[in-house]
């Protein structure tokens, strides 16, 4: 049952980042579209570098150490904090110096302070086992965000300006909420705040290359071509990564604390896991590029017919990331994680090294760059598992 909460929470806040991306699209003109999906690009990745490794090593330390809970919890306190702030102020620099204006730019970088009160919340209810405190946390962002652009767009003309503005009081109403949610644990930790921002730097490469992978060509497609096409890579992410929730839910959230203290006669689990997750995400990948053309068009409209394209090649990943969620979530030891950082990286670069060399096929050279990446990383973390195996 708990299992099942997940999953509809999860599905949920995808639903309501689905439904925002449905309402912005259609709102506003390509360009502008495309330059809220440019900054979305940069906020996200960011914000995956100041909480992903602080979060990581917090679960991973009190999985294995439950008495642990209130110390580290308050040292994670410290180093979210710094993080965080750290992470808004690049963005405003880079969205600023993108030629965004600063008011746009501030707005919409407070996207970073959201992802990083959400994400504390949401490793909290995973430490204390609580599947509702995990399900609040998933939907607060996408769902404040959506009820505030609905509501300026009611009151106000649609438009760059009254977007950033909507998104950026529902990011700072959401981070407030979900501060008033987190749970207080005293005076300042004795623990060294040095000491588990250094040990978290793995766990933050980790986060943020995932994170990355995505989005990455949407910055580089913005670059080159314009915020335009930024617009049409988010919507083929958006899609492809609404899919990637079921495998990010069960592995990644409800199995995790499982995955960190596996015994020798429970190594095979992930490998079992990852292959009916292929299975899955085949079925489910093949199903979305047979009617990508159609699903953009009905839920998008006509003006995103590249998104579609790209969309039906890039669909054709889906199984390999169904794969290799499983195994990536079982290498999160202090052991491997190195290891998995540098096959991520290496994942990383073959994707922007394709996006380039293959652009002038335009949206089938962007899907196959996508397909080439997460193949290589399915394949790879494969190899890495095995070899934990047997260490």
């Amino acid at each position: 049952m708990k299992a099942i909460q997940l999953l509809i929470s999860s599905f949920g806040a995808a639903g309501a980042t689905f439904l925002l991306q449905v309402i912005l699209s259609r709102a506003l003109d390509a360009a502008s579209f495309g330059l809220v999906s440019y900054a979305n690009a940069i906020t996200i990745t960011l914000g995956a570098l100041a909480f992903s490794g602080v979060n990581s090593l917090l679960l991973r330390r009190v999985s294995r150490a439950p008495g642990e809970y209130a110390p580290s919890m308050r040292v994670a306190y410290v180093c979210l904090s710094i993080n965080t702030l750290a992470a808004f102020a690049v963005s405003v620099l880079l969205l600023c110096g993108s030629g965004m204006d600063g008011f746009v730019a501030v707005a919409l970088a407070t996207g970073v302070a959201a992802l990083a009160a959400q994400a504390i919340v949401i490793t909290q209810g995973q430490l204390r086992s609580s599947p509702l405190r995990i399900s609040v946390g998933q939907v607060l962002v996408p769902v404040f965000r959506i009820i505030a652009v609905a509501g300026v767009f009611y009151a106000l003309t649609p438009s760059l300006a009254n977007t950033a503005m909507a998104l950026g009081v529902a990011n700072v109403s959401c981070a407030m909420l979900c501060l008033m949610l987190m749970t207080r644990h005293g005076k300042q930790a004795a623990l060294k705040v040095r000491s588990f921002l250094k040990d978290s730097v793995k766990y933050s490469l980790n986060g943020a290359l995932n994170i990355a992978q995505l989005q990455i060509p949407i910055s580089l497609l913005g670059l080159i071509y314009g915020s335009t096409y930024s617009g049409y890579l988010a919507i083929c992410n958006t899609l492809l990564t609404a899919l990637y929730i079921a495998p990010n839910t069960i592995f990644n959230t409800y199995l995790i604390k499982k995955y960190h203290a596996l015994s020798g006669a429970e190594k095979n689990l992930p490998l079992q896991h990852a292959r009916y997750s292929l299975g899955a995400g085949a079925l489910v990948g093949i199903g979305l590029s047979v009617y990508s053309h159609d699903l953009v068009h009905l839920v998008f409209g006509g003006d995103y017919v590249y998104a579609a394209q790209v969309l039906q090649i890039a669909a054709l990943s889906i199984g390999f990331r169904f794969f290799a969620t499983p195994l990536g979530a079982a290498l999160l030891s202090e052991e491997w994680v190195s290891k998995k950082i540098m096959v991520a990286s290496v994942g990383v670069a073959l994707q922007v090294g394709l996006f380039v060399v293959l652009m002038p096929f335009e949206a089938n050279g962007i899907g196959a760059s996508i397909v080439a990446s997460e193949c290589f990383i399915a394949v790879s973390y494969y190899i890495l598992y095995k070899k934990s195996m047997r260490a």
